[in-house]
């Protein structure tokens, strides 16, 4: 079982590792290693800034997407982006608020890490 998930996580991410030369996004990663050096609100907010950086890429691919749009495809794309940010904003809060300080930092780190995956898929179509 545990050997199907973990391919099923490698599927889910193959399309990140390729976008660029960047090591993809995962939860936990080095870049929230950075960050998990402070108190919990140290961490929140170190990992909020990095959540900060990807959203600027995520929506500069978005809307370099929405200029290269058919008319007929751009109602679809900003469809889709709208309901992507509610299911992101959704799962997140709930990771968020369980009990415990620890849930403050998942529903940071689930912000982060959602957002970079998007990031990185809306940089990958500019590719195609």
């Amino acid at each position: 079982m545990t050997k199907t998930i973990l391919a099923a996580l490698a599927l889910a991410t193959a399309p990140f590792a390729t976008a660029s030369a960047e090591v993809p996004v995962d939860w936990f990663d080095d870049a929230y290693k950075i960050c998990s050096k402070g108190n919990t609100s140290e961490i929140v907010s170190c990992v909020e800034d990095e959540r900060k950086a990807w959203d600027k890429r995520m929506q500069a691919a978005y809307k370099n997407l929405r200029r290269e749009a058919s008319e007929e495809t751009v109602d679809q794309l900003m469809n889709a982006q709208q309901r992507w940010v509610d299911f992101r904003d959704s799962n997140c809060s709930f990771h968020g608020s369980r009990e415990g300080s620890l849930s403050m930092i998942e529903g940071v780190e689930c912000l982060r890490v959602l957002t970079a995956h998007r990031a990185q898929e809306l940089e990958l179509m500019l590719m195609e």
